[in-house]
């Protein structure tokens, strides 16, 4: 079980090397139900992520980081354009021709943003906040994870953490009743899975960012 006493950067890249394991699982995986289980995780985490983010560390990040503003705007952005991919790839057939290629080009965006976090956004913000108020914003980045929707809605009010904490409220009841009509892997082998150290990955230049 994850602990709920660490600090937000290590919420933080706890969950990008999930998702990443968990596309790493997809690409393995043989049986069509089983991409789709994969699929469908992965789409869970993001959105659930995504909007722990815009509610409990943009906001912290455009208060407490040098050009705080600039990041958290580009990375809600990100964010934006990820939840509305999604929600187009939600709406084909995992088993059609161009699937595949376009769930690739969105998660390779995926890998880019996450690794633009954890190699410029995160820094900074440990650089600015205390460990102390870094574990606070840790508790409550799990816990608003509990109560997000599971699934993409790039309409929401992302700029605006009251309003959007709201929205949350009020959406994730309907998410989690059609997640019931969805398949996912065994909460067993998500957990083995999020066990296992993490062993090669795709990096990505950020020089020019």
């Amino acid at each position: 079980m994850k602990s709920n006493s660490r600090p937000i950067e290590d919420c933080l890249t706890s969950d990008h090397n999930d998702i990443r394991k968990y596309y790493d699982c997809y690409n393995t995986a043989v049986e069509y139900k089983d991409k789709q289980k994969f699929f469908n995780q992965i789409g869970w985490e993001i959105a659930r992520h995504s909007v722990a983010e815009e509610i409990v560390v943009y906001p912290v990040i455009r208060e407490r980081v040098p050009d705080g503003n600039i990041i958290a705007d580009d990375s809600i952005e990100d964010d934006r354009k990820a939840k509305k991919t999604l929600c187009e790839l939600n709406s084909l057939d995992p088993n059609c021709v161009d699937f595949a290629e376009r769930f690739k080009i969105f998660m390779t965006d995926i890998f880019y943003h996450l690794d633009k976090e954890e190699k410029i956004h995160i820094p900074k913000l440990v650089m600015s906040v205390p460990l102390e108020e870094r574990i606070s914003l840790g508790q409550k980045f799990e816990n608003r994870k509990i109560i997000a929707p599971t699934r993409p809605h790039p309409w929401t009010a992302d700029k605006y953490p009251f309003l959007e904490t709201l929205e949350a409220v009020l959406l994730a009841p309907i998410d989690k009743f059609f997640d019931l009509f969805k398949s996912f892997p065994q909460k067993e082998t998500l957990k083995n899975i999020t066990d296992q150290p993490m062993t090669t990955r795709t990096s990505y230049n950020m020089d020019n960012m």
